[in-house]
């Protein structure tokens, strides 16, 4: 499993939302305070939006707020609305003369790693990583 580009940025976007005590954020704020490129971020939190994770406030005073409560809001649901589903790396598939040797059935292992990768991600919420910035 890797984390994405965009799976990072809805992570730490997301954060610096939660932090805030004010009801919008907006893009140039949320890209200066972590040193990211604004366009790209804007698409990244407008996916968030249609994923139910964030609210889109349109207009002058436009930008995003949280949908739900930063304790609700899970790392696993991000990372997945940003990104293909979480898994484990398995063998790539190949043509039957490139491969001598049949593979022992590693999809069972796969689909477990994969679980616990998942499970991992789904333990953490927005509000885990603003508590550990807030006391550092």
């Amino acid at each position: 499993m890797k984390l994405s580009r965009a799976g990072e940025y809805g992570i730490l976007g997301t954060a610096y939302i939660a932090q805030q005590d004010k009801e919008i954020s907006f893009i140039r704020e949320i890209a200066g305070a972590w040193g990211l490129p604004e366009s790209f971020l804007a698409k990244v939190l407008q996916k968030l939006a249609k994923a139910g994770i964030l609210e889109s406030h349109k207009g002058n005073m436009g930008g995003f707020s949280l949908a739900r409560p930063a304790d609700e809001i899970t790392l696993c649901e991000i990372i997945e609305a940003l990104q293909d589903p979480i898994v484990a790396s398995g063998f790539e598939e190949r043509e039957d003369h490139e491969r001598p040797l049949e593979l022992p059935p590693l999809e069972p292992i796969i689909h477990e790693a994969t679980d616990k990768v998942r499970d991992v991600f789904r333990e953490y919420t927005i509000a885990d990583l603003t508590m550990v910035k807030a006391v550092e």
